[in-house]
């Protein structure tokens, strides 16, 4: 129990989130009683939510230092609309 207790402060603290692995968190959120399908539609769902973070990120860059590709955007806000459509009509796995 105390390894859970210490990864779930690691967590709440923010500090380590990158050298977490996907297994124990899994492992942590069935243990605070989230069902399998439910804790994977969740890690899904927060995946895609990150994958979205990062293509925003990349159009904020190029735009910041003046490398505005126009086609390279739009393909970027298609792929962040077609995650975010996943994210919308989801079921328990993406």
């Amino acid at each position: 129990m105390a390894k859970y207790n210490d990864l779930l402060l690691r967590i709440l603290r923010g500090a380590s989130d990158a050298n977490i692995a996907f297994s124990q968190l899994r492992n942590l959120l069935k243990r605070l009683g989230f069902a399998r399908a439910e804790v994977d539609r969740q890690v899904a769902e927060c995946r895609l939510l990150h994958e979205v973070t990062l293509l925003l990120e990349t159009i904020i860059r190029n735009r910041v230092t003046g490398q505005v590709n126009a086609s390279q955007e739009a393909a970027i806000a298609g792929a962040v609309k077609e995650r975010e459509k996943k994210i919308r009509t989801q079921g328990s796995t993406v």
